[in-house]
């Protein structure tokens, strides 16, 4: 009860502090064209990624009923989408290396100049990856996961009433759960930073039960930091088996589902599944960053 009164104090003290918007909007600044190219590229190649079950579906009952049609769409759509992918891939690369480099170069340049210690500079170095991470991983995350839940939950509504009404509630339950967890990750996450900044100074002190003490530490944050993870994942996979089972009770109950669409909606119900487990990992990296950025500013 302590711990978790602790973590809501320390959620609301990140959250107040506006240090991680701050950082952010500095990073961004010089790479705001390059920023909208890539992210407008994964909006578009996500709207698509939708209607991939639903033409495989197509394709499957166009099979069965020897009609070519279907069959032929999904290979244009398959190497439209390949095309798409490609291109995201490799301008995804060269904007995020740039904007890693420039930003590193001048935080350790300016921490220096300010007199902060080495060990200090290095360990927050390091930990500024993450900050650019955010605008690759958790951007992009965020983006996907969004349109894949959304989306998912139409489609399968479209097929069934029921079936987007079982979304729904199981997002609600997700929300709730990641909400409880991610307060939780808050003071684990400062924990381990404040030991990682430490790391340097513990390594050039050399003594024996100090270094042991520190790594013990960190692999103890690290431990409780997994189990919050495998307890998400046991939950998103109870998540796909309700989904399912419900997905082929529908089936199973309706008259005029063909094979085709009920492969279609046990893809949404597993990308359902899938994704609601990014929501909490979403969370998750957002008290990390939070954390991260305060440490940037002081």
């Amino acid at each position: 009860m302590v711990m978790a009164r602790k973590s809501l104090d320390d959620a609301r003290e990140l959250r107040r502090s506006g240090a991680l918007i701050r950082v952010l909007r500095e990073i961004s600044r010089e790479h705001r064209g390059r920023l909208a190219v890539t992210y407008a590229l994964v909006i578009c190649t996500e709207l698509a990624m939708l209607l991939q079950p639903q033409l495989i579906g197509s394709a499957i009952d166009g099979a069965l009923s020897r009609h070519l049609s279907p069959i032929i769409t999904l290979i244009v759509f398959w190497i439209l989408l390949t095309v798409s992918e490609t291109a995201g891939a490799i301008l995804d690369t060269r904007t995020f290396g740039r904007m890693y480099f420039k930003w590193v170069s001048a935080f350790v340049v300016r921490r220096r100049k300010s007199g902060a210690e080495v060990s200090q500079v290095v360990a927050r170095s390091a930990l500024s990856r993450e900050l650019i991470d955010f605008f690759e991983m958790e951007v992009i995350g965020a983006v996907t996961t969004f349109i894949g839940l959304f989306g998912s939950a139409l489609l399968l509504a479209q097929i069934d009433v029921r079936l987007g009404l079982a979304c729904g509630v199981a997002l609600v339950i997700v929300s709730i759960s990641s909400f409880f967890m991610s307060n939780l990750a808050i003071r684990f996450h400062r924990k381990l930073n404040d030991r990682l900044e430490l790391e340097v100074d513990t390594i050039a002190d050399g003594d024996e039960v100090g270094v042991s003490r520190h790594f013990e530490e960190i692999a103890q944050w690290r431990i409780r930091l997994s189990d919050l993870s495998a307890w998400n994942f046991a939950g998103s996979r109870l998540i796909a088996l309700a989904l399912i089972v419900a997905v082929l009770y529908v089936g199973a109950s309706a008259d005029n589902i063909s094979p085709g669409t009920l492969f279609a909606a046990c893809s949404y119900a597993l990308s359902f599944a899938a994704l609601s487990t990014s929501l909490p990992m979403l969370l998750d990296q957002m008290t990390r960053l939070w954390d991260i950025a305060i440490r940037m500013e002081n």
